[in-house]
């Protein structure tokens, strides 16, 4: 019983391997892609019936599923804009009826066969590689950070590249694998910048570290969380006298208020000072540079800002759902509100609110979407961004309206 189902089975895959390699397809040359941007290549494709055989009579269009990365045209020359892998696809203008019994309606209306084409898309080669200057001296004992800007062929600036560092004098100064540059000793080295096989260099020179102690001042002890705290570091020399010209490290360390188990505080600190407590806890800051460093802490507490809100007024959408809002002042100095809605035929709503207590609609605008989900305006009052989604082509993005006149707002 058993071997009599192994060769029922074997048939029917037979059958079915038979089945499908006789169907229609689209063959497209060549099946798959590779371009530098701004190349343009042509494809050919041709039509095959169930029997193999090519039929010219049925015509062929291309499309692109990523047509700002790489276009089409509908008959098949391909444009490359942008780095990435991307899909063409190419397909029958017209359905193809196969007539098969039991398939009535496939059979009446016929589907369109279609294949994929894959893209591949690289950046073009690096021309040329500009190394800006440090901007300040270059001291031992400290880390920095070389920028460069990469221009390829094309004349671009290539934001994207992967740009590799390296010394010629690793003892006195040495790049590690994410591009810091770790200044060890007095001397001179060259740094080299390398990217798609162009090489640009710098000489450089690295001073003895003047520094002998390094303070650090907060322009407060005390803060609520989301308060902005200010640490100024100051260097000096081994007399005392201030040295400016020195890159000086922050950062910082938290400890929890007494008795909370929950996750450790939290903060943010830039590097010209500007400190911000997430949560409540006491921050130590700590400034480098070199072998001296200096600590400065602040106590953080909750903000504790609450309070109830009253209804003073509404605006009323009987007939949509709203989505976003956003109020300002307009140029004429009243107060006003545009409203975007959901779900429905793409109205955003703006309303006069200078009076709460009588909010009044003063105009619509209406866009091809279903929703506009997002709405802004600049702080001017000048422009407004409404983003669009579900439009009718499948294009969504943004609209911008002037709205110096909000009663009036031209797209």
């Amino acid at each position: 019983m058993q071997r009599r189902l192994s060769w029922r089975g074997a048939l029917a895959a037979l059958a079915l391997t038979s089945s499908l390699s006789a169907q229609e397809k689209v063959v497209v040359n060549p099946p798959e892609v590779r371009l530098v941007v701004g190349e343009t290549i042509q494809l050919e494709g041709h039509y095959l019936d169930a029997n193999g055989e090519r039929d010219d009579e049925v015509d062929l269009i291309f499309l692109s599923r990523s047509r700002r990365s790489v276009s089409v045209t509908q008959t098949g020359e391909v444009h490359a804009l942008q780095p990435g892998e991307y899909t063409i696809v190419a397909r029958t203008q017209r359905r193809i009826k196969d007539g098969s019994e039991g398939q009535e309606g496939r059979s009446l209306l016929g589907e369109r066969i279609s294949t994929n084409v894959i893209v591949t898309v690289t950046p073009p080669p690096i021309e040329a590689i500009t190394i800006a200057s440090p901007g300040r001296g270059l001291f031992t004992g400290t880390t920095v950070r070389l920028a460069a800007t990469a221009v390829d062929v094309n004349g671009q600036v290539r934001a994207e590249a992967k740009l590799k560092w390296e010394s010629n004098q690793p003892a006195v100064a040495q790049f590690d694998a994410f591009g810091n540059l770790h200044l060890k000793s007095a001397g001179r080295f060259t740094a080299l910048c390398i990217g798609d096989g162009a090489v640009e260099k710098v000489d450089l020179e690295v001073s003895a570290n003047p520094v002998a102690t390094v303070e650090i001042e907060a322009d407060r002890n005390r803060a609520r969380t989301g308060d902005v705290v200010h640490f100024n570091p100051i260097a000096r020399d081994a007399r005392g006298n201030v040295v400016a010209d020195v890159p000086i490290y922050l950062s910082f360390h938290a400890e929890q208020e007494a008795g909370d188990q929950g996750p450790g505080a939290s903060g943010q600190i830039e590097q010209d000072g500007r400190f911000v407590a997430e949560t409540p806890g006491l921050y130590t800051a700590v400034a480098t540079c070199g072998a001296a460093s200096g600590r400065a802490s602040v106590e953080v507490v909750q903000r504790k800002v609450q309070g109830k809100l009253k209804e003073v007024g509404r605006g009323k959408v009987h007939d949509q759902h709203t989505s976003d809002l956003w109020v300002w002042e307009g140029v004429d100095g009243r107060d006003y509100c545009v409203t975007g809605t959901w779900g429905n035929n793409g109205d955003a709503i703006f309303w006069d609110v200078t009076d709460p207590g009588n909010i009044e609609r003063i105009a619509t605008v209406n866009v091809d979407a279903r929703t506009v989900n997002d709405v802004k305006v600049s702080p001017d009052g000048r422009l407004c961004v409404l983003s669009r989604e579900g439009a009718s082509d499948r294009k969504n993005g943004m609209v911008i309206v002037d709205v110096t006149n909000p009663r009036e707002p031209v797209v």
